[in-house]
């Protein structure tokens, strides 16, 4: 059995597109709304809701876990760039962690804790590894760097458990919080 989640339209980014939409109404419809402000708004929410729609839209890989071992995807319009695969061999651990963002909102992860020793993943994500220690101080930069944001597309943690179990019943799966 594995497991595969894959990006589409949850509960946050369907908010966020809402979100998104109102302030391009309201650049629309405001009267007494600068051309440049308008302008601004029109650009980066309608924008952004576009780029953010065509992402979820895509219903690329999230997440596979199987018997080669656990894929991470990337971002669904970068995924080619971003996306890696750890076979079961390095895998230590799987981790679940939070970051906190303000005013008690987290953005949910998931990622591996490789074994000591291996080199670092091709296309880690270094800007992250290298906030690590001030954004997730609870959290090895290395495990940040082997990490993916879980949104866009939803976790089942009862599927993600079945399945390493099946395929590697000797990595613990650690809520880190």
């Amino acid at each position: 059995m594995s497991y595969e989640a894959r990006f589409g339209f949850d509960l946050r980014s369907t908010g966020i597109l809402g979100i998104c939409a109102l302030f391009v109404v309201i650049a629309l419809v405001v009267p007494d709304m600068s051309v440049a402000l308008q302008v601004i708004t029109i650009v980066f929410f309608g924008g952004g809701g576009v780029f953010m729609a065509a992402g979820m839209a895509s219903r690329e890989l999230a997440l596979r876990v199987d018997d080669d071992g656990i894929t991470l995807g990337g971002p669904p319009l970068r995924r080619k760039d971003t996306t890696v695969s750890v076979p079961w061999s390095d895998i230590a651990a799987v981790v679940l962690f939070r970051q906190r963002v303000s005013h008690g909102a987290s953005m949910r992860y998931i990622g591996v804790r490789r074994h000591e020793g291996l080199p670092p993943l091709p296309r880690a994500q270094g800007m992250a590894a290298k906030a690590a220690p001030r954004l997730i101080p609870h959290i090895p930069p290395d495990v940040i760097a082997a990490s993916r944001p879980i949104s866009g597309w939803r976790l089942d943690e009862d599927r993600l458990a079945a399945a390493v179990r099946q395929h590697a019943p000797h990595v613990p799966i650690v809520d880190a919080g």
